[in-house]
């Protein structure tokens, strides 16, 4: 799996190439920089994740999704609004993946009960409130100077992203809760 994710991530680095010089630079460097954020699972002891096939996967998955943000961020999806829904699916994706991988990273003895929820509830609001921040840098900086489109819309847009980014983490909260509380 780790042979896929590395794939993966250079897959991400080519696109961003090609954006950056065949279609336009600044949504090159922006997809690169996404690009260099799949890279950080690779620094998996420093983020308490030990080996193991479960976090090979997840690794996987996160990639699989910084991939999916590329490709649709590539080819201006978010912008078009027939496919504008796909923001709501990454968002949902995104949410689930910061929640799975803080219940991976943080010992299960030690957060029983509450704890349970919190975390991966509170790693996936941050990663989603650090996704909003990201989005309106860009926006007042890179997309505003070249006249692209802005990734945040309306306000409703950052909400709409935020609470999916949480019912994304609230899903990974039930779906692993017999193995909680069992």
């Amino acid at each position: 799996m780790r042979i896929l994710a590395d794939i993966g991530r250079i897959t991400i680095i080519l696109i961003a190439l090609y954006v950056f010089f065949a279609a336009h630079k600044v949504l090159g460097m922006i997809i690169f920089g996404t690009a260099l954020f799949s890279f950080i699972f690779k620094l998996r002891k420093g983020l308490f994740l030990e080996p193991s096939r479960r976090a090979d996967g997840w690794e996987l998955f996160g990639v699989a999704l910084v991939l999916a943000n590329t490709l649709i961020i590539g080819f201006g999806n978010y912008n078009d609004l027939r496919l504008s829904w796909l923001d709501i699916p990454m968002h949902l994706a995104g949410g689930a993946f910061a929640a799975w991988w803080a219940m991976l990273a943080f010992d299960e003895e030690k957060f029983a009960g509450l704890k349970n929820l919190i975390i991966p509830l509170g790693v996936a609001a941050l990663l989603g409130v650090g996704w909003e921040f990201f989005e309106w840098i860009g926006d007042h900086t890179f997309l505003q100077w070249y006249t692209l489109p802005l990734a945040q819309l309306t306000l409703n847009d950052t909400m709409a992203d935020l609470l999916f980014d949480l019912l994304g983490g609230l899903a990974v909260f039930f779906l692993n809760w017999e193995k909680k509380m069992g």
